[in-house]
């Protein structure tokens, strides 16, 4: 009896044990964060879904550090969120947040950074390279009695230069089932989002980074071809409404001089009609009155006169023998 009633409490406490940990492994496991390094070195750390709370925080080395470390309190940052804050030059392996009762450890080499200075290349994006998207192609064809006007859409490099281009499908509407391109896909996704206002900060700093990270990701994967008369049409099999990635680079010298990415939307509309055939009345015209025509008139005329002297000279000499 007395082991058994042991061997409960060790069961108990060891239940109790799990119980404490697991709210911490949780809550570490579910804490995602940002880092944004400003150009003198400095970082400010966002934190997903804190951006309201005063929050403190404490950096170390050793994951252990938790409950001893010195905390500080979140600072607000230019758009009054709230934030963590890392020197230039210090840098430590472990982040511990405390909310209220819960502390959270973030590692901070697992989480994703982008500088001031990528994110004012990826802002200018899309506005690199000058270009025009409300020029259209007209093409009829026939198909029996059917007369077919296909319409398609085109982007047009406005800049001059000489520029290369890619086609990259979002998703693949001409294969037995739709493929997507998740890179192409999270890419215009979240040029979308950075296109939004009041998009929160961590929103969008992780927006950017994805952005920055599939764009280079296509760039590197790219198979250029040639923009003639600085013309880039969309497929000839693309289906209305169909979306497009276009990466699009300026050459000189075979050398790349910018790049820049567009979004291409297909217009495609094919117009039928039934031809109308006319059937052409010709009219005969009457010959024109010429020497050749009048000699033959006249020569008619005598004939028929003839014909007539006769007839009367022989009813004439009927008449004298009947007498």
């Amino acid at each position: 009896m007395k082991n058994s009633v042991l061997k409960l409490m060790s069961i108990i406490l060891i239940t109790l044990f799990v119980i404490s940990i697991i709210p911490m492994a949780v809550m570490a496991a579910n804490t995602d964060a940002v880092i944004l390094e400003k150009t003198d070195g400095n970082k400010i750390i966002y934190i997903k879904g804190m951006d309201q709370t005063e929050f403190k925080y404490a950096f170390s080395n050793n994951e252990s550090d938790a409950t001893s470390a010195t905390y500080i309190t979140a600072t607000k940052d230019t758009n009054s969120e709230y934030v963590a804050f890392l020197a230039a030059g210090e840098t430590y392996k472990y982040m511990f947040i405390q909310n209220g009762e819960n502390t959270e450890t973030i590692q901070l080499d697992s989480l994703k950074t982008i500088t001031e200075k990528e994110i004012a290349e990826v802002e200018k994006l899309t506005k690199i390279i000058k270009v025009s998207t409300d020029e259209s192609d007209s093409k009829i064809t026939k198909d029996g009695d059917t007369t077919i006007t296909t319409t398609t859409g085109k982007i047009t490099v406005t800049d001059k230069g000489n520029y290369q281009y890619q086609l990259i499908e979002i998703v693949d509407k001409n294969s037995s089932t739709d493929k997507i391109n998740e890179t192409a896909l999270e890419l215009y996704n979240q040029l979308e989002t950075l296109n939004n206002d009041g998009t929160k900060m961590y929103d969008k700093l992780l927006a950017e980074i994805t952005v920055r990270d599939n764009y280079k990701k296509l760039l590197e994967n790219a198979t250029w071809t040639d923009a003639k008369n600085n013309t880039i049409p969309e497929p000839k099999d693309a289906q209305n409404g169909e979306k497009f990635i276009v990466l699009i680079r300026e050459v000189k010298d075979g050398k790349t001089v910018r790049e820049d990415v567009q979004f291409m939307t297909s217009s495609r509309a094919d117009d039928k009609g039934v031809e109308k055939s006319e059937k052409q009345v010709e009219k005969k015209k009457k010959l024109p009155i010429t020497g050749e025509n009048l000699a033959l008139y006249i020569i008619f005329g005598i004939i028929i006169l003839a014909i007539i002297v006769l007839i009367v000279r022989m009813n004439k000499a009927k008449k004298d023998e009947e007498k």
